[in-house]
């Protein structure tokens, strides 16, 4: 009884795309920023940390953005196409966030990390919404 009430908890819980995409974006992050962070702490520069993080990620990201938050049942390259053309924009804003962050105002680049986290899923998640996966958050 118990594990029905809860399947039907989680179920109700992810019945919304923007739910589904804080849920994956939480993951997604998490997963980003250790791997940024760790190869920050090995004394790779912020710019080389964040590239390795985000090829990483968006291989991740892919998968449960396309089968959890959109079910995206489409087999095309075009969505792939547009999916990596949301992330380059994004790969591009999080890149001048970064150098504005640490360069310009010398804020350390974990700090930056966080907050270029924060501005760029906001812009992840209507990129992906509106180009991606477009039409596809039910």
């Amino acid at each position: 009884m118990w594990p029905a009430r809860m399947k039907a908890l989680i179920d109700r819980v992810f019945a919304d795309a923007k739910v589904r995409f804080v849920f994956v974006g939480i993951l997604n992050n998490a997963v980003a920023y250790a791997i940024y962070a760790a190869f920050i702490y090995f004394g790779l520069h912020y710019a080389a940390a964040l590239f390795i993080s985000n090829v990483f990620a968006v291989f991740h990201s892919y998968l449960w953005n396309k089968y959890f938050t959109f079910k995206s049942t489409e087999k095309s390259r075009s969505e792939i196409i547009r999916f990596l053309a949301v992330y380059g924009v994004i790969y591009l804003i999080n890149t001048l966030i970064l150098f504005v962050c640490v360069d310009i105002f010398g804020i350390n680049a974990y700090w930056s990390g966080i907050i270029a986290l924060a501005i760029t899923t906001a812009a992840s998640y209507l990129g992906h919404k509106k180009i991606t996966f477009r039409g596809r958050d039910k």
